[in-house]
């Protein structure tokens, strides 16, 4: 991300870089931290469409107010074929989509 970031011309002295976490959950609680050392309260969420609502979740217990920014998800063709027939890119994120809505419902429930 913060390659991607760099190509839109902000320099890297302007990042703070969360590098511990190795799940949403955990990208919030460091981000927290990290955000508290250095004054910050209000954070801009950016992540994909789907994940938003979880991920906001997570970031919202842990004090900061988020600004969520969500990525628009692609659109898909509308051709017969392509409305009829799952392609495998389609099934990869109906299973994200699931994988998502019972994360949320973990989140919710086990926080």
């Amino acid at each position: 991300m913060a390659r991607a970031i760099a190509t839109l011309g902000v320099p890297a002295q302007a990042l703070l870089l969360e590098q511990r976490s190795t799940d949403t959950r955990g990208n919030a609680l460091y981000t927290a931290e990290l955000a508290r050392r250095h004054g910050i309260r209000r954070v801009l969420l950016v992540t994909s469409a789907i994940h938003m609502p979880r991920a906001q979740l997570l970031f919202r217990r842990t004090g900061l107010d988020v600004v969520p920014m969500p990525v628009p998800e692609p659109r898909v063709g509308n051709g017969w074929a392509q409305r009829w027939i799952p392609r495998p890119r389609a099934l990869r994120r109906s299973g994200s989509a699931l994988k998502e809505y019972l994360a949320l419902v973990r989140a919710r429930l086990f926080a």
